[in-house]
Order: C-alpha cells, then sequence, then structure tokens
C-alpha cells in the first residue's frame, strides 16, 4: 500500500458512488478498469489515466508527465529536453525513439539505461536493422564505464531533489556502555542495521563508520531511503565516503532491495572505480 502511486501504481477511482479498479499490462500501461458488474465502456471512455498511467487529455490529444507534455499522433515531447543541447542533438525524443521496447521514468536510471541512452544517441535506425543491431552491439561493448557513469550522472542531476521527501538523519544517535546504540525514533528509523557495521561494508561503503540507521520501508509513502552512519561516539559521519547517502530505493522498502542494487549499490561500485565517488553524493546526498 505505501509503495501505491506512479506508473502502474493506481488502484483504484471512485464515479458516481461507484468504485472501479484498474487493470495493466507489464509496462505499466491502463488496459481495464473494472467495478463489480464488470467492465465500463462509458467510465473507461471518461477515465483520463490510459498509456503509462498518465494524465491523458482529450481535447488535445496529450498525455502529462509531470515536466513536459507528449504527443502519441506525433511520437514526441512538445517542449524541449531541460538538459537542451548538453548531451543530445535531438531534445523532442520520446525514450530513444523506441517505445515498444523503452519507457520513460522519473528518476530510476540503471548503469544499464545510461549505456542504452548513449547508444541509442550513437547509432541510427537509418543503418537498416541488421546494421542498427550491429552498431548497438558494439557501442555496447566499447563504451567506457566513464562514459556510462558520466551519462548516468546526467540523468540523475535532471530529476532535481527527490531527497528532500526524505527524514533527516539525526545529528546524534545514544550510545550506551556496552557499545550499542538506541534506535533514535522506531516510528521512522529501522533497528534491523542498527549496531556496529560489518567488516565487508565497513571497507566497501564506509570505511571508518561504526554505526548505521536507515528509514523504514514505506516511511512518507515513497521507494526512497535515507541512510545515516555514526562513528563510536555517536555523531554523525558527514565525510565521503564514510558517511551514508540517501538511496533512491531503500532496500527496507517493500520489494525495493533488488532495486537498490540496481541504482544505487552498483552505481556506487562504478563511482569508486573510476573515481567518482563525489560525484555520486552530488544525486545521492547526506540529507542531514
Amino acid at each position: 500500500m505505501q509503495g501505491a502511486g506512479g506508473t502502474g501504481g493506481l488502484i483504484a477511482t471512485v464515479c458516481d458512488s461507484s468504485a472501479y479498479q484498474y487493470f495493466y499490462d507489464a509496462t505499466g500501461n491502463v488496459t481495464q478498469l473494472i467495478n463489480t458488474d464488470g467492465p465500463d465502456v462509458q467510465t473507461a471512455d471518461d477515465n483520463p489515466f490510459r498509456f503509462s498511467t498518465k494524465y491523458f487529455d482529450v481535447e488535445t490529444g496529450l498525455y502529462y508527465y509531470g515536466y513536459r507534455y507528449y504527443s502519441p499522433e506525433l511520437g514526441r515531447w512538445l517542449r524541449r529536453d531541460p538538459l537542451e543541447e548538453k548531451d543530445s542533438s535531438n531534445m523532442y525524443k520520446f525514450v530513444w525513439n523506441d517505445p515498444i521496447n523503452g519507457f520513460d521514468f522519473l528518476g530510476q536510471y540503471t548503469l544499464k539505461d545510461a549505456l542504452n541512452e548513449i547508444c541509442y544517441e550513437h547509432c541510427s535506425p537509418a543503418l537498416g536493422d541488421r546494421g542498427y543491431k550491429l552498431c548497438m552491439k558494439n557501442c555496447r561493448r566499447n563504451t567506457s564505464e566513464k562514459e556510462i557513469f558520466t551519462e548516468w550522472l546526467r540523468l540523475e542531476r535532471a530529476v532535481g531533489q527527490w531527497w528532500k521527501n526524505l527524514p533527516k538523519c539525526p545529528k546524534k544517535i545514544c550510545v550506551k556502555e556496552n557499545d550499542e546504540a538506541e534506535n533514535p525514533d522506531s516510528n521512522v528509523w529501522s533497528d534491523s542495521n542498527l549496531g556496529p557495521i560489518d567488516s565487508i561494508v565497513i571497507s566497501v561503503f564506509h570505511p571508518g563508520a561504526e554505526f548505521e540507521i536507515r528509514t523504514l520501508g514505506g516511511v512518507k509513502g515513497v521507494p526512497q531511503g535515507n541512510q545515516c552512519t555514526y562513528d563510536s561516539q555517536g555523531d554523525i559521519i558527514t565525510s565521503i565516503p564514510a558517511a551514508g547517502s540517501a538511496d533512491y530505493y531503500g532496500p527496507n522498502n517493500p520489494g525495493c532491495f533488488g532495486k537498490h542494487q540496481d541504482h544505487d549499490v552498483a552505481t556506487y561500485k562504478l563511482a569508486k572505480r573510476v573515481n567518482r565517488i563525489p560525484d555520486y553524493f552530488s544525486v545521492r546526498p547526506i540529507w542531514k
């Protein structure tokens, strides 16, 4: 229930005292609107949430995505990309001009998405089916990790400061005489990870930290989560890389652990390999 919303996340609507449930295909497009009496064609026609669960304006024939309007008739956005010409010559394209295999999402970029964005820009469908596939294959093989991280960073920066919806890290937590830490607020913070961090996590992610806490799954109804790390005295750590960071998918949130690995952990590891940890923290900040 806490994860409802967004593409494929609309559960039900009430119209004339009747409740209707939404049903979707695999990519979050509304396919049916049903009540206890079965399909209702008239109500389905009046329903504005259709493709990608985005709001559809019948008069203009446009879908509203929050940042821009999309025209399915033209197969493109009506306004320019907010990033302008920084990394793309086509500022009106929709999901790399491949809506059958792609979808537009907000702030949920993996390294694979970044690589695809690079290669979709590099390879033209004008090469023909065989030439296009070969170009994409070679591009994915030859693109460097530095290029992939730079593209991922560009995509993430375009999203905005989503972490402002998260609870801020407490400046200090209480450490007892037995070197155990207290949960500062059990309604907000999970104590599943409270206590000394294991040696693997310390050496890989937060060297020098002694304690960490994370927001509970579903806090404020968002998939994101905040992570805070502390020293042996219970004081918050703000130095990189020992500090904790905001996660677009909090590992404690329902159904988000795998996404956390793809969107937050894998990108952190790549940032470390290409010496871009400060850049990583610029889009996954210490939120305190």
